[in-house]
């Protein structure tokens, strides 16, 4: 199950890196540090919160980007 959840990873990665600058990097890694550390202080809520967060936010902006595309 892991096997397939890193490849399917690794295939979202691939589509979607082109799309991120260096800023975007930046903010995601510190938006995983932050889960990370939520989850190693055992707050489950703060964790919850931050993944919500993560997920909306890096839908929004990737929504945004593929919208300025050309087709």
């Amino acid at each position: 199950r892991l096997v397939k959840m890193v490849g399917n990873y690794q295939h979202y990665f691939h589509v979607i890196q082109p799309l991120y600058d260096a800023e975007m990097i930046r903010n995601t890694q510190a938006e995983h540090r932050a889960i990370t550390d939520a989850l190693r202080h055992r707050d489950i809520d703060k964790a919850t919160r931050l993944v919500a967060k993560h997920i909306t936010s890096s839908g929004e902006l990737i929504a945004r980007k593929f919208a300025n595309q050309p087709r």
